[in-house]
C-alpha cells in the first residue's frame, strides 16, 4: 500500500497542489494534525535534509548578530577598552548587549551552559561565564573586541599574577600579554 500526502494551498487566485517528499511525511503529518510548535519543530528537525536547512539559517543568524556585535558603526562597549570602561565593567551589562544585539547568539550559549534553566530570572547567575565565553569568541573574530581580556588582565595583573602564568593565558584570549598591560 502506497502512501502519500499532498499539501494543498489556496490563494486568491487558485489552490496549488503538490507532493510531499517521502521524508517530510512526519512533518506534513504534524502540520496536518495541527500540533503545537515544539512538535512541528521536532518533525521538521527528524528531516535531515530540512534540518541541515534550519541549521545552516541558525548559523547565518548567528553569523548577522555577531557582525553587528563587531560593527565599528554601532560600536559595542567589548570594543572599547579604555580605562573608564574598564574601572565601571560589569558582567550584567555585557549581558544586556548581548541580550540586545545578539539575542539568538546568546541564547545558544546560555543553552550550552546550562539547558535546564532559560528562565529569565536564572539568566544573570550565569552571565560572568557565558560572557566571557562570548568575549573569547568574538575575540578571536575581530581583534579590536578586547575589553573582557583587558578585565582579566587587569585583574590577573592587580592579583599579583606572574608574567609566566600571565603570558600563558595570552594565546587563549582569556587575557592579554604583559606587554600590552604595562600602559594601562
Amino acid at each position: 500500500m502506497k502512501i502519500s500526502f499532498q499539501a494543498i494551498v489556496t490563494y486568491e487566485s487558485g489552490r496549488k497542489t503538490g507532493e510531499l517528499p517521502k521524508d517530510l511525511h512526519q512533518l506534513g503529518k504534524a502540520l496536518a494534525r495541527g500540533s503545537d510548535f515544539k512538535t512541528i519543530a521536532g518533525a521538521a528537525m527528524n528531516c535531515p535534509g530540512l534540518k541541515k536547512a534550519i541549521e545552516d539559517y541558525i548559523c547565518s543568524e548567528v553569523n548577522d548578530e555577531c557582525k553587528k556585535l563587531c560593527s565599528k558603526k554601532d560600536a559595542s562597549l567589548l570594543r572599547s577598552a579604555t580605562k573608564d570602561r574598564i574601572f565601571n565593567f560589569s558582567w550584567e551589562t555585557v549581558g544586556k548587549e548581548l541580550a540586545d544585539k545578539a539575542p539568538f547568539f546568546l541564547r545558544l550559549l546560555l543553552a550550552s551552559a546550562n539547558p535546564k534553566s532559560l528562565s529569565q530570572s536564572r539568566i544573570t547567575e550565569r552571565y560572568p561565564g557565558v560572557c566571557a565565553a562570548a568575549a573569547v569568541l568574538l575575540k578571536n573574530r575581530d581583534k579590536g573586541m578586547s575589553l573582557v581580556p583587558y578585565v582579566i588582565s587587569t585583574i590577573l595583573k592587580v592579583g599579583r599574577t606572574s608574567k609566566k602564568v600571565i603570558i600563558s593565558a595570552a594565546p587563549s584570549v582569556f587575557c592579554l600579554s604583559p606587554f600590552n598591560l604595562s600602559s594601562s
